[in-house]
């Protein structure tokens, strides 16, 4: 994998995957070719170990996430959930599915 956490070119993206280990691995591999800086949300130890290996610029745990947030009809001013993630460019999500709703609440 190449190393992305001295890109800083181009904007600042999040990016979201909340499967297993080989699914993330797999979707580490696309991160590289985003630009810009990569924050990665992932389960457990996942994301820190893309972070590690210099996949990601950032890494949060997916898990420590109140992402329960996003399919409420909680105004987002009064959820925990923006200020734990940043504020981001771009997101890249394979969260949420096909429920544009939150999706506009992530992005």
């Amino acid at each position: 994998m190449n190393p992305t956490s001295d890109n800083a070119g181009g904007e600042s993206v999040l990016a979201i995957h909340s499967g297993a280990l080989g699914d993330v691995v797999l979707f580490g591999r696309l991160l590289p070719h985003l630009g810009g800086r990569v924050t990665l949300v992932a389960g457990g130890q996942k994301a820190r170990l893309l972070h590690d290996a210099g996949v990601a610029a950032g890494a949060i745990d997916f898990e420590s996430l109140p992402m329960h947030e996003i399919f409420t009809d909680e105004p987002l001013e009064r959820c925990a959930l923006p200020g734990r993630l940043g504020r981001h460019g771009r997101l890249v999500s394979c969260f949420a599915g096909n429920d544009a709703r939150a999706a506009q609440r992530l992005a």
